[in-house]
């Protein structure tokens, strides 16, 4: 069967939540289904022009560029269009109940992007990070946002919009099995048929093996999640095993001048910021290593992606997504002990100075890979359509 498809994405730029939605789409596309994007802003000059959909009014697809980013608008395009299923892609701050009681004929998927109960780790981070910035923020932090922390304020608020996704949607898509127990224990569901895992596709082509001595961190420059102050200390610690190695950093974020800041002051002449790529693609063909020192994430696309272009993905184990990618660990990259900096400079080090492990991974990663495929998840999507259909 054939339906009208609509992800929903309030900025549509070329982020890891836009390129799961455009691989994901492609595929349902190529069954026969109808795909549209809803979004508020657009950046079509941020998507690689591979990646750019068809945004013109036609059969086969459109990206629909809402006049507001409000339950009201998106009902009236839902209609409009006659939507099978509205996929929420992401972190939802419009009202699901409101769009549920609105539209009896479609069928509402909310896709959590993130490791659970992400939002309340990136809220206390944030809070945490804003008291170093002046002697009032350090009043406010202390006075204010200190004691929300300790009396579970914020965890108490995205457990109740946790809560609510999850009762007004039809199906709820984590990233993995374990992220779905996570939630089924945690809001303590008694029913929890609406629960699917389904992790992130990545498309397979052929990967580049003649590696030079690069090693990769690719994201965004911020602080709360990814942490790349922490990959600056580890790159210091490794010391002369980085002797013929460079770092290329590439991403951009309000981060990206202390973090400049930080390798002058380490003295680290063979770190280089890239800013910005839409199409990292020519960086994995050359690099040997990938590095996270992430804080929290949900299924990290740099791993994934890595590991497609035959390059060794590093990463402390800070949620299952990552474990579950990185399996078996030593064999499909390595997976270090949050958040211990001196082993992940020795096993850094021991990977750099070592060409026959890396070149054992490096083939591991390439059958891993496999588990990725658009094809695979695709079915997975395509089974969770046909069994909402069937719902009444």
């Amino acid at each position: 069967m054939n339906y009208n498809i609509a992800f929903y994405h309030k900025n549509f730029t070329f982020g890891g939540g836009e390129r799961v939605t455009l691989n994901t789409a492609q595929y349902l596309q190529g069954k026969g289904n109808h795909i549209y994007i809803f979004c508020k802003n657009f950046a079509k000059e941020k998507l690689p022009e591979s990646e750019i959909p068809n945004y013109t009014d036609t059969e086969t697809g459109n990206v629909v560029i809402l006049r507001k980013d409000n339950e009201k608008t998106i009902i009236a395009n839902c209609l409009a269009k006659k939507i099978d299923f509205l996929i929420i892609q992401g972190f939802c701050h419009i009202d699901v109940r409101k769009i549920k009681s609105a539209l009896s004929h479609t069928k509402i998927i909310y896709c959590n992007h993130g490791s659970p109960f992400w939002e309340i780790t990136n809220k206390i981070e944030c809070k945490r990070y804003r008291k170093n910035n002046s002697f009032g923020n350090i009043l406010l932090y202390y006075l204010i946002d200190a004691p929300k922390i300790f009396c579970g304020v914020y965890e108490r608020r995205f457990m109740k919009i946790y809560h609510k996704i999850y009762t007004f949607s039809d199906a709820y898509v984590t990233l993995c099995e374990a992220y779905s127990e996570e939630i089924r224990t945690r809001l303590r569901l008694q029913n929890s048929d609406k629960l699917y895992a389904i992790n992130n596709p990545e498309k397979i082509a052929d990967a580049n093996l003649d590696k030079e001595k690069i090693v990769l961190y690719v994201g965004r420059l911020t602080y709360a999640d990814k942490r790349v102050d922490r990959l600056l200390s580890i790159w210091h610690k490794a010391g002369s095993a980085t002797t013929g190695w460079k770092l290329i950093i590439v991403g951009d974020g309000k981060e990206k001048k202390r973090l400049e800041s930080q390798a002058e002051s380490l003295n680290l002449s063979n770190v280089f910021f890239a800013g910005f790529c839409n199409s990292p693609q020519k960086y994995y063909d050359r690099a040997a290593v990938l590095c996270l020192t992430s804080t929290f994430e949900g299924w990290p696309l740099a791993l994934t992606e890595a590991q497609t272009n035959g390059v060794i993905p590093i990463a402390f184990g800070c949620t299952e997504g990552v474990k579950t990618i990185l399996a078996p660990n030593g064999e499909n990259g390595i997976c270090i002990e949050p958040f211990d900096l001196d082993t992940y400079a020795k096993e850094l080090s021991s990977l750099l100075l070592d060409e026959n492990r890396r070149r054992h991974i490096q083939q591991n990663v390439l059958v891993k890979r496999l588990e990725y495929s658009p094809e695979k998840t695709g079915e997975k999507w395509i089974a969770l359509l046909d069994t909402l259909a069937e719902k009444k």
